[in-house]
């Protein structure tokens, strides 16, 4: 990925049991560095991802956050696009913030047990949806 032109992928290394969590290997890369500014980053950058596809009508019917999406230069992308499926109605703002809520909630979980001070922020984010 770095011959392509992509730096700053915290993850490609770590070892994990799991190789498809890079969300969380991210996250523990920068709680090492101490770049809790980087980590706001990617809390936001999967909440904004789960938005933007939901304003376009598209959901992912296999939601697992630590196999179907990563993180590169701090932006968070779609690993496995297999069970994206339009849906008209997820479109309104009424429908996407409870689906958003849902889809991130192992993210949350994970917030509040190994990175607590993120916990407001991404309580801040998904108030402000």
């Amino acid at each position: 990925l770095e011959a392509a032109g992509v730096k700053n992928i915290n993850a490609k290394s770590l070892r994990r049991d799991n190789p498809h969590n890079v969300v969380r290997a991210t996250l523990d890369a920068l709680k090492k560095q101490g770049n809790i500014e980087d980590s706001k980053q990617i809390v936001s950058a999967m909440i904004q991802l789960f938005v933007a596809c939901c304003q376009k009508g598209f959901i992912d019917e296999d939601p697992i956050l630590r196999k179907n999406y990563g993180i590169i230069n701090n932006q968070a992308i779609h690993i496995d696009i297999g069970d994206m499926v339009y849906r008209e109605a997820i479109q309104k703002r009424e429908n996407y913030i409870p689906h958003i809520k849902e889809l991130t909630e192992s993210l949350r979980k994970r917030l509040v047990r190994d990175y607590p001070y993120l916990v407001e922020h991404y309580e801040k984010e998904i108030d402000q949806l």
